[in-house]
């Protein structure tokens, strides 16, 4: 969005320039053909003189009337990239995560197949499969917000998970400011300087939570996120229901983050920016690995059909 707006700014301020440039070239040659100097008898080529110079500054006051009309595109704003400020050196624990013949689902519903895996921390996972597979179950399950039926789960006690599920409105009257109150433990003026970061105003702070679209929502958690120096992160589904704009902010915090970041996503597209080291596939309640590269080659099949 922003690099399409710049790129307009940008043809326009050209556009403008190369008029104005037309402007001076015919005022030049006007004023030229107002001094030509030729004999008295000779009144045909002074008037010639005369009404081209005549033509051309008239054409050169269109001209200018044509810049006055325009729709004069204002510059782009543009604003800092989106990062954590996350000093991952200072870590403290284990930071790896763990499943040991992990069985997800319910005991009367739907259950996954035991599961054992391993993530060393700066891992990127792709979890694929099909509406319904069970992948949130799993995930919700791996992270601690859900029961297992069996086996285990084990989070590094360095590990701090900054979890982005499907879209949840918020409805209740809280601000900006009071949303960011309650999230983090920290002093007003530090919450400001991180919202600032990542391009709220100071005016913003009123705004209600319930009145934010989709990507100032993800850009207010992706700040708390920061605050509180997440270095995990699980993303659910994100290119269904983040709209352009957060879709945006969280590909500029990808770009710069070193932790662990697990997916749920179908978005090729998204797949290919997170550039993961593993990609699991959940299919009849059994996971499968599929290698990266088979997962471009099947896309370039696609195309070609």
């Amino acid at each position: 969005m922003m690099e399409k707006e710049e790129k307009e700014y940008e043809e326009q301020r050209e556009e403008i320039n190369e008029l104005k440039s037309s402007i001076k070239e015919k005022k030049e040659w006007a004023q030229k053909g107002r001094k030509q100097s030729v004999k008295d008898k000779d009144k045909y080529t002074r008037g010639y003189e005369r009404d081209r110079s005549s033509g051309l500054a008239s054409k050169a006051k269109d001209i200018e009337k044509k810049i006055e009309q325009m729709d004069k595109k204002e510059k782009p704003n543009r604003k800092k990239p989106l990062q954590f400020n996350i000093d991952f050196d200072k870590i403290k624990g284990s930071t790896n995560i763990s499943a040991n013949h992990l069985v997800c689902g319910y005991k009367s519903g739907m259950q996954l197949e035991p599961i054992s895996l391993h993530l060393d921390f700066g891992e990127r996972i792709v979890i694929i499969g099909d509406n319904g597979a069970g992948k949130t179950t799993f995930i919700r399950t791996l992270i601690g917000e859900q029961e297992p039926i069996s086996g285990e789960a084990s989070i590094g006690s360095g590990i701090k998970i900054g979890y982005i599920a499907q879209d949840s409105q918020i409805n209740e009257e809280i601000t900006i400011e009071k949303y960011m109150m309650e999230q983090c433990d920290e002093e007003r003026a530090k919450i400001f300087t991180t919202l600032n970061k990542f391009n709220f105003d100071y005016e913003d702070r009123n705004k209600q939570y319930k009145d934010l679209s989709p990507g100032e929502r993800t850009r207010l958690k992706l700040a708390t996120f920061s605050i509180k120096e997440i270095n995990t992160l699980v993303l659910d589904e994100p290119t269904n229901h983040l709209d352009i704009e957060a879709l945006e902010a969280m590909e500029e915090v990808l770009q710069t983050f070193h932790g662990t970041v697990i997916a749920i996503t179908h978005d090729r597209y998204f797949i290919e920016k997170l550039k993961p080291h593993r990609i699991l596939e959940l299919k009849n309640n059994q996971f499968r690995n599929i290698v990266v590269e088979n997962l471009t080659q099947q896309k370039e099949q696609e195309i070609e059909r």
